[in-house]
Order: structure tokens, then sequence, then C-alpha cells
């Protein structure tokens, strides 16, 4: 009888012993962006006057899409978030991108920009998506319609074209198609896990660099493509991790 209850506890530790260590590799923790759009060294008002490369300007809009979003550990399988798309907004700064298993992260990226498939979808897949999905009918709308694809970045205000120091001109960067689609990559290596928010910067002075707002404060992308080129290439450089 002491054997035979010597025998059940040992197999009971066993399996308390292997569900421990099952527990342990499936161990989990949730990963969030957050993104700080900043304008001369202090965070980004909307609708405050500022005065940018010695224009005086004002932003009301600012917003941008990321997706494709993967983390890439020194060892094992990359964690993916395909079908995750994030729509970032300047008023809003913190965004849940989901669970990842505990590791050594190395790489982080992701995409500015939607997807060519979704980027050219039906009218009735655009119109039928829920309200809370980023790529559902937005209030700005970030999307020329259905068939014409979505705003990748959009970044609207006033500016001051004649110099007196007020805002008299709408300001509208508004950047899509496929070609303008970025994909950015970070480097990880000084990132803690468990400390969950990955934090990044938008620095609108860098994405304004060699750009006169006074004289050039407007592109759709296609009636400006060099002012496009010249942004979207700015927000490469301006959008750093911290």
């Amino acid at each position: 009888m002491i054997k035979k209850v010597k025998y059940l506890l040992m197999l009971v530790l066993g399996v308390f012993i292997w569900n421990a260590c099952g527990d342990d590799r499936a161990e989990t923790t949730n990963v969030d962006l957050q993104f700080d759009f900043r304008l001369n060294g202090e965070t980004l008002e909307l609708e405050k006057t500022y005065q940018l490369n010695g224009t005086t300007v004002q932003f009301d809009i600012a917003r941008f899409y990321v997706g494709g979003i993967e983390l890439q550990p020194t060892t094992g399988n990359a964690a993916i978030f395909d079908d995750r798309y994030i729509l970032v907004k300047a008023e809003e700064n913190n965004y849940e991108v989901g669970d990842v298993d505990f590791a050594d992260y190395e790489k982080l990226k992701f995409y500015v920009g939607v997807a060519p498939e979704l980027n050219s979808q039906s009218e009735d897949d655009f119109t039928t998506r829920v309200a809370n999905d980023p790529l559902a009918v937005q209030d700005p709308s970030m999307h020329w319609n259905w068939n014409s694809g979505y705003k990748f970045i959009r970044i609207d205000g006033q500016t001051d074209t004649d110099g007196d120091g007020v805002v008299d001109t709408p300001l509208a960067f508004h950047i899509g198609s496929d070609n303008f689609l970025r994909n950015l990559e970070y480097d990880l290596s000084t990132f803690q896990m468990g400390s969950n928010t990955i934090n990044f910067t938008l620095d609108m002075n860098q994405l304004y660099e060699g750009i006169d707002l006074a004289v050039d404060w407007d592109t759709h992308t296609g009636n400006n493509i060099p002012l496009a080129q010249l942004f979207t290439a700015n927000f490469e450089q301006a959008l750093t991790i911290n």
C-alpha cells in the first residue's frame, strides 16, 4: 500500500513538473507600439500654431497606416501579424499588436501603407468592413474612394503663404498608391522583452525637411509626384525607434 501511494505521489509530481515546463515553453507577453508625433522638440498638438522651417503652420489631421508587422527573434520563428493594421493618429499614441512568445527579438519590420491586394479591393469588400476595422470607412477619410485606394499617410492643416505670420491656406499631404508603400526595419537589440511597449517618434521637422510650406503645401500624390516622393523619403528618416 505504501509503495502504491509513493508511486501515485511520484506520478502526480511528474505531471506537475511536466505541465510547469510546458507552461514555460508557452509563456507569452503582449506587445504594443507607441507613436509620439513631435515638432520643435515637443509633442505635437493639433490645431496649435507653430513655426516650421520659417513658416507659420498648424496641423489639424496627422495619420498613417502601419501593416505587415513582424518581430524577428535571434533564434526561432518570427512573430508575424499579417492581418493586423494600425491607423496611427496624432491624438492617440498606444496600439496593441498582439501576443508573442518571450524571446530575444532583434528586428521589427512593418510597412507604412496598405498592401496592394487590399488597396485594390472591391467596393463590397471596402464598404462592408466592420466599423472598428482600421481599413473601414474613416472620418476624416483615409480613402479616396473604393477603387482609387487608401491614403497611406494623411496630414492636413493650414499654412502661411504671404509671410504675415497668420495661417491662410489649406495644407494637405495625402500619400497613396502601391508605389508609395514603404517597408521599414528597426533594430531591437536594446529592446527588453517584458517592457511590452516599443516606442517610436515621428519628427515633424524631419518630415518637412527641404519643403518650403509657404510654396509647396499640397500633394495628393498624383497631382505633385515630386513633392510626394520627397515627403515619403523624409518619412522614412523621420520615423525612428526610441
